[in-house]
Parts: C-alpha cells; sequence; structure tokens
C-alpha cells in the first residue's frame, strides 16, 4: 500500500515481517512434533518400565497373556480362563516365587507341563472349590 505523504509516493512499512509471521507458523509446527515426540518417548518409557516390573513368563498357556491373566491371590471357586502365579513343588501355584501368602493346588493332566519351582507360570482352566480349599483344574499349560 502506499501512503501520499507531503506530495511523494513511498511504501508503507509493515509492522510484521513476512519471515516472522513464516517463522511462527514453523514454531508451532516444531512444538507440536515435540509434544508428539515426549509422549511417544513416555509411551515407550512406560512399555519398557512394564516389561521390566513383570517376571518373564516361562511358561504361558496357549490363549492367556501374563498381564491379562488373573492373579492366583484374585481367584474363587467358578472362575474360568487364565491364572498366573509361580510354580512350588508339590504342584501349585502361589501370588509370590518368596515367601507366599496365597497358594492354590493345581490338579494337572498328567505331566504335560514341566514346570520347575519358582517359575512364572500362566495357565489356563477352571477354579473349583475342593476340601475346603481352591483347586485350579488345568486344562492348558505350556
Amino acid at each position: 500500500m502506499l501512503i501520499h505523504a507531503q506530495g511523494t509516493c513511498r511504501p508503507r512499512l509493515s509492522r510484521r515481517r513476512p519471515e516472522v509471521i513464516e517463522g511462527k507458523h514453523r514454531s508451532s509446527w516444531d512444538r507440536w512434533a515435540m509434544v508428539t515426540a515426549g509422549i511417544a518417548l513416555l509411551i515407550a518409557a512406560g512399555l519398557g518400565a512394564l516389561s521390566l516390573a513383570t517376571p518373564p513368563p516361562s511358561h504361558v498357556a496357549a490363549g492367556c497373556w501374563w498381564w491379562t491373566a488373573r492373579p492366583v491371590d484374585q481367584v474363587a471357586p467358578g472362575d474360568r480362563g487364565c491364572f498366573r502365579g509361580y510354580f512350588v513343588p508339590g504342584g501349585g501355584l502361589a501370588d509370590s516365587a518368596t515367601e507366599p501368602t496365597v497358594l492354590l493346588h493345581m490338579d494337572v493332566p498328567g505331566s504335560s507341563c514341566a514346570m520347575r519351582p519358582g517359575d512364572a507360570v500362566v495357565v489356563a482352566g477352571e477354579a473349583v472349590a475342593s476340601d475346603g480349599r481352591i483347586t485350579i483344574l488345568v486344562d492348558r499349560c505350556r
């Protein structure tokens, strides 16, 4: 735009330079990219911490997953599905590999599962009450 002042024509000076406006646009894009990258890093760090916080299961039944299996201390008679715990001598699942507070007996058909004491285990089956205690009737194990 031209301004006439005292008979001369000169261009009107803009208060904002175009490169500043473009820089602002680019800056908001960079900020968005940095926020997105930060969120992705937080998610990756959280998944890494989760995998470190949970033991690597030695034996997981087909169709089961450690994180979605029901912990031994939350099993009730009539529950059906996947159960997780730590194998103890004598054929049981405990809530902890050391100093267990909850221990459930397992009825495993045959010797199809080669487990050692202390192994993190996920089995599939049904929980039943027998002789005043909960027993897991194992359908699948590894």
